[in-house]
């Protein structure tokens, strides 16, 4: 009889234990909430309200409207079953906005296909989910920005070798994520964020799979300038932010906390909190270094799956602003 490591419990090993708020939808979908970048994920993931250039794209695109370079990025993460990489490019486009395109990659690994557990494997099994994004912000005003997202997502099982009658195939679907965010003034250095992700259709990867309902998700937060810091150190930049994640009804909300500190635009600390049981919940801290055009960012979480095997996930993401 033809043996392989299930595909279904890998993804389940990925994203299944890693989100229990969607438990309910079948884990096609769930990499979509997965985070994606290391300014996100240092930060706690509660980065509706803040601004995080290009890793926007996956959190609220409003916060894109006031980027005034043009950003080639790649966002990559490991954890214990997923591999992604997330690339990137934003540019201000006079009288529109700005506009950004990206491709996300999610590799779950290769699956082996045995006939006899003495003999080596005659196929691999290889699962990938792929998102392409293209993204448009834009201030209205001096104090709202606004994004929308259009996003496809793709779900694939390829197989090379002796692959006989297990399921193989892919599967698309078109989303939207929609955002706004309110900036006050100089005088109250307070912003709000909410975004919707993920309003769309059914996804499948084969056609034996049942259609699985895109999680949808709602995010609303606040982030705040500490300005008394000013009076001791002029070159200090310290933010605090608060967020709620939660599916449309609010049944299922998880509360996130973040603080970010930049030293001379140069040196950037984070730490943040999740209080959901997921793969990126509890404590996670980030350090990065701003060179110029160049910047690179780096960040984990110590706690959920991947961390309880001795592999806590790693972020990191590099980035050129020209």
């Amino acid at each position: 009889m033809r043996r392989l490591r299930s595909v279904s419990a890998a993804l389940a090993l990925a994203l299944g234990a890693a989100v229990p708020a969607a438990r309910a939808q079948s884990d096609t979908a769930l990499f979509l909430l997965l985070p994606v970048g290391a300014r996100t994920l240092g930060q706690g993931q509660a980065t509706v309200a803040s601004e995080t250039g290009t890793e926007a794209v996956w959190s609220n695109p409003a916060s894109l409207a006031r980027q005034t370079t043009r950003e080639t990025a790649i966002h990559h993460s490991t954890t214990l079953a997923v591999t992604g990489d997330a690339l990137t490019f934003a540019s201000p486009v006079r009288a529109l906005g700005v506009m950004a395109l990206s491709i996300n990659l999610y590799n779950f690994g290769e699956q082996q296909i045995t006939e006899d557990p003495n003999q080596p494997p005659v196929g691999l099994l290889l699962p990938r989910n792929v998102v392409y994004a293209l993204t448009w912000a834009r201030r209205l005003g001096a104090h709202l920005n606004a994004g929308i997202n259009y996003k496809l997502v793709q779900a694939r099982i390829d197989c090379t070798g002796q692959c006989g009658d297990i399921g193989t195939g892919s599967g698309t679907a078109s989303a939207f994520d929609v955002g706004a965010q309110y900036r006050f003034s100089d005088n109250v250095p307070l912003t709000l964020g909410a975004a919707i992700r993920s309003i769309g259709g059914d996804l499948r990867a084969t056609a034996d799979e049942p259609p699985a309902k895109l999680p949808r998700r709602v995010q609303l937060g606040a982030s705040y300038r500490l300005r008394f810091i000013d009076r001791y150190l002029t070159d200090m930049d310290v933010r605090i932010a608060g967020e709620m994640d939660s599916a449309p009804g609010f049944e299922d909300a998880d509360f996130r906390f973040g603080s970010a500190v930049v030293y001379q635009k140069r040196v950037h600390l984070r730490a943040g909190w999740g209080t959901a049981d997921t793969e990126a919940s509890g404590p996670s801290v980030g350090f990065g270094i701003t060179a110029g055009k160049l910047s690179f960012d780096i960040a984990r979480t110590f706690e959920g799956l991947s961390a309880d095997a001795g592999e806590p996930p790693t972020y990191f993401s590099l980035r050129y602003n020209f």
